[in-house]
């Protein structure tokens, strides 16, 4: 994931040596003229197979939408995008001898508003082993997901809060996905939830938020979706965000919702004993009466 999101940066990079404005979409940036005339439109082809149509094997999409276990992305996938990007380099080198251009990198972005989103304590160890074990009980992770949730603890002790958080963020969406689709009962749908809207697109209520509660609805489009909060998936998913300086506070608040979320997914009496737990207590609470920090009236209020 982080080599899919760390190329699509460099790509854009890449085209300005040209164009003037980089496309949003890795696709298009994929398809352009600009980066066929470094690279050579037979290199953009196979990059296209690997990572920018839905015709292939759509790597980026697949992995950064949650859609693949651990076991179903062969080593080989990895190798190859490994491969590619260092011929990708070798390209760029003789191209930029040739032209005399010199490459310039884009600054990285800030995500806003992230200080007022700080509601949930530092997570704890206590907080850790009930994670821990809520990962192996909550109905919400599915069992061939659970790799990903136990690597994302252990980047959190080795202090690596951008892995962490993209795989928090990743397996989050996966999580409600499925849950979208069983309380809308549209199975089918679980490739195109739409989780946080208010509708679905056959005019339905959508279940989702009604049953999340208002609080958790307004925490996920805080951090995801407001243009005024940090959108940090978009930012993280498009290579945007450097990943050295992320910040340990907002990988916490991703860890504490997460808690809170499983616990919604155990049996009564597991959910007891972890409530009894003065911790785990305040993290409910906590998350209980959150509400929008970055909904355009609390921005107003702010002003």
């Amino acid at each position: 994931m982080k080599l899919t999101s760390c190329l699509e940066r460099a790509l854009g990079d890449v085209f300005l040596l040209i164009g003037k404005e980089c496309p949003f979409l890795l696709r298009d940036l994929l398809a352009s003229v600009e980066l066929a005339q470094v690279f050579g439109q037979s290199v953009m082809n196979v990059l296209k197979v690997f990572v920018g149509s839905p015709c292939g094997l759509n790597l980026r999409n697949v992995l950064w939408h949650g859609f693949a276990s651990p076991e179903e992305v062969p080593p080989k996938y990895c190798s190859m995008m490994m491969l590619l990007t260092a011929g990708l380099g070798q390209l760029l080198k003789s191209y930029l001898q040739k032209t005399k251009l010199t490459l310039a990198h884009r600054s990285f972005i800030t995500p806003t508003n992230l200080e007022d989103l700080i509601v949930f304590p530092d997570v704890t160890y206590e907080v850790l082993s009930v994670l821990e074990e809520a990962m192996t009980k909550s109905a919400f992770i599915l069992k061939i997901m659970l790799p990903y949730w136990e690597v994302a603890l252990v980047k959190f002790k080795s202090h690596r809060f951008a892995d962490c958080a993209i795989l928090l963020l990743t397996q989050l969406e996966t999580g409600l996905r499925n849950v979208f689709a069983t309380l809308n009962r549209c199975p089918k749908r679980l490739l195109t939830a739409e989780i946080l809207a208010k509708h679905l697109n056959d005019g339905k209520i959508n279940q989702l938020p009604l049953f999340l509660g208002e609080p958790a609805m307004e925490f996920l489009w805080d951090f995801l979706n407001h243009q005024e909060g940090p959108r940090i998936r978009d930012h993280l998913s498009h290579g945007e965000i450097n990943l050295h300086e992320f910040s340990k506070e907002t990988t916490n608040q991703l860890l504490a919702f997460s808690v809170v979320l499983l616990l919604r997914f155990v049996d009564e009496g597991l959910l007891s004993v972890f409530k009894e737990k003065a911790s785990v207590e305040l993290l409910i609470s906590l998350a209980e009466g959150y509400s929008s920090r970055c909904h355009p009236v609390f921005q107003l209020k702010k002003q």
